[in-house]
C-alpha cells in the first residue's frame, strides 16, 4: 500500500497539525453565513449542525465496532466529556439554558481542543485517511466551534459569574463518571472503563505526565483545575473590556 493511502497518526505529526484547520474552516463557514440572520435562524441552523454531529458520531462508533480488533460496548458508551457535549449542545440550544451554555463555553471549548491536540492513544498508528480518524477530528472540531459560535452570534454572553458554576458542573460529572468506572471495573463488567479518563492514560502526553506526578486515579486531575480557571478568566476578559467601554 502506498504512503498516500496509509499514513499512521502520531502526536503532533504534520497530518495531526493539519487536522487543526478543520475548526477555523467550520467556524468561518457558519459565522459568516449566520451573523446577519435572525436569532431563530441561528438556533435552527446550529441545532441542525448539532444533530449532524451526533449522527456522524454514531456512524463513527458503528464503524469502530466493525473495524477495530477490540470493541467493548461498555467502554464505548457516550459518557466521555466531549461525547456528553453532543447531547448537551442541542439541549442548550432548545432550552436556551445559560448554565449549559456556560459549561460548553468554559469547559467544552477547552475539552474539544484537548481532544484534538491530545487525542485518545487508541488512534496512534491508525490510518489518518480512515473514516474513524477523520470523523473523530471533524466531530471534535465542531464541538470546538460550537461555544465560539454561541458567543460570536450573541446567543450567549460570557461572565465571570459563570466560571465557577461551570467548574462545579465539570467536577460533579467527573466524579459521577469515576464512580461509573469503579463500578464497571470492580464488577468485572468492563475492566477497561475509563470515562473522563479518571483512571489515567499513560500514552497521552499530558494525562500521562499528570498521572506520574499524582499517581492516584481521579485526584491526578487536580492540577487541571487552576489551569482551567485561569483559561476561563482569560477568555472572559474581552467581554469584561466590552462592558467597561459601554459603561464609560
Amino acid at each position: 500500500m502506498s504512503i498516500l493511502n496509509y499514513i499512521g497518526l502520531e502526536y503532533y505529526s504534520p497530518t495531526h497539525i493539519l487536522m487543526l484547520l478543520a475548526a477555523p474552516i467550520i467556524f468561518c463557514i457558519f459565522y459568516f453565513s449566520l451573523r446577519n440572520r435572525t436569532e431563530k435562524t441561528k438556533r435552527v441552523v446550529l441545532l441542525c449542525l448539532a444533530i449532524f454531529n451526533a449522527l456522524i458520531y454514531i456512524a463513527y462508533k458503528i464503524v469502530m465496532a466493525f473495524t477495530f480488533d477490540v470493541f467493548i460496548i461498555l467502554k464505548e458508551l457516550p459518557l466521555h466529556l466531549c461525547n456528553l457535549n453532543l447531547i448537551l449542545i442541542p439541549l442548550a440550544i432548545l432550552t436556551n439554558n445559560k448554565l449549559l451554555m456556560s459549561y460548553l463555553y468554559y469547559v467544552g471549548l477547552l475539552a474539544a481542543f484537548a481532544g484534538i491536540m491530545f487525542f485518545d492513544s487508541v488512534f496512534l498508528g491508525k490510518n489518518v485517511f480512515s473514516f474513524v480518524v477523520l470523523v473523530y477530528f471533524i466531530y471534535h472540531a465542531i464541538l470546538l466551534v460550537f461555544p465560539l459560535l454561541l458567543v460570536s452570534l450573541k446567543l450567549f454572553t460570557p461572565s465571570l459569574s459563570y466560571v465557577w458554576k461551570a467548574l462545579v458542573v465539570l467536577v460533579s460529572l467527573a466524579l459521577i463518571m469515576h464512580l461509573v468506572n469503579l463500578l464497571f471495573i470492580h464488577t468485572g463488567w468492563c475492566v477497561e472503563a475509563n470515562y473522563f479518563y479518571t483512571m489515567g492514560m499513560p500514552d497521552n502526553p499530558v494525562l500521562g505526565m499528570l498521572m506520574k506526578l499524582i499517581p492516584i486515579p481521579f485526584l491526578y486531575y487536580l492540577p487541571v483545575a487552576p489551569v482551567l480557571y485561569g483559561f476561563d478568566v482569560l477568555i472572559t476578559l474581552p467581554q469584561i473590556l466590552i462592558e467597561k467601554r459601554k459603561n464609560k
